[in-house]
């Protein structure tokens, strides 16, 4: 038995809404996560613990603005044609 495979057009909305809210959900969660740890860092006098937190906080940022860069440009690629 084959799956057929649908493109992105084909695709129901709420299907994509849903896929999206999950991502969403899931990066506040690990962004609350990090919060929480960093709070518990400073509170236990963990300094760097804390610092290497901050380092990887600000990495994640830049990889995410990269990203939604590229995928701009991506998206902007294809309108054009």
């Amino acid at each position: 038995m084959a799956i057929k495979e649908r493109s992105l057009e084909e695709t129901p909305t709420w299907a994509v809404a849903v896929v999206c809210f999950v991502i969403l959900f899931i990066s506040i969660l690990i962004e609350y996560f990090l919060h929480f740890i960093g709070h518990w860092f400073k509170k236990k006098h963990k300094k760097a613990l804390c610092e290497a937190l901050e380092k990887v906080k600000a990495g994640k940022f830049s990889y995410s603005s990269i990203k939604i860069i590229i995928m701009n440009s991506d998206m902007s690629f294809y309108i054009t044609i």
